[in-house]
């Protein structure tokens, strides 16, 4: 079974609007800039770059960490990345 991740389409352009999403740090290597997240809902890991981390004004999430997060496409065509990352309380 395939859970898919709830998104809101905007009436007025057709685009998906992303809904936040709860997971945990899988893992993230802090030299390489990059690690995945665990959704909740089951779904599929999703990658996570230092880039969405300084965005965000998070210096850095380690293994265990939860976070809340929009899933986005890759601008490179490789598959789902976590955007608009908060850590959660």
């Amino acid at each position: 079974m395939v859970l898919r991740h709830p998104n809101i389409q905007c009436i007025l352009t057709g685009k998906e609007i992303p809904m936040a999403t709860n997971g945990t740090v899988k893992f993230f290597n802090h030299s390489r800039g990059f690690g995945f997240v665990t959704p909740e809902d089951g779904s599929k890991d999703v990658f996570v770059h230092a880039t969405a981390l300084e965005a965000a004004g998070i210096p850095s999430i380690d293994e265990g960490d939860k976070i809340t997060f929009d899933i986005e496409d890759d601008q490179r065509g490789r598959g789902k990345q976590a955007t608009n990352v908060q850590l959660a309380q």
